[in-house]
């Protein structure tokens, strides 16, 4: 049974690991920005014709990397979450006195030597 506190915590844990994978995306975009900045005023790298201006490329640049770096964030940061919330599932449904709760992942964290350790000592442990 989830309440509304327990929705809210996952859901700032869900925007902590989102709002940090943005912020990793941002700061990949600045310094890319920034080297196609000094590209353009060393000369090494020209804008067609004097049509299309720096300042302007480099804007719809930085924008569209925000817009798409902030979609795949928060797309993205969902997927390692739902692990971690099958685990506070289980142990909330243990906690409130179902023994017979068992954890089990499935896909790729089934392989991994440490997801099957916790899955095994959960499992005991209930």
């Amino acid at each position: 049974m989830k309440t509304t506190d327990d929705r809210r915590h996952r859901l700032s844990l869900t925007l902590l690991f989102s709002g940090l994978v943005f912020l990793f995306l941002l700061m990949t975009m600045i310094l890319v920005v920034l080297i196609i900045l000094l590209l353009v005023r060393v000369g090494v790298l020209s804008v067609g014709g004097g049509e299309l201006r720096t300042g302007f490329f480099l804007l719809i640049i930085g924008l569209t990397s925000v817009l798409i770096g902030t979609i795949l964030s928060f797309t993205v940061g969902r997927f390692p979450l739902r692990s971690v919330n099958s685990i506070i599932n289980a142990m909330n449904r243990l906690a409130a006195g179902d023994f017979k709760t068992r954890l089990q992942f499935g896909g790729v964290l089934r392989k991994i030597p440490v997801a099957q350790e916790l899955t095994e000592s959960f499992n005991k442990m209930a």
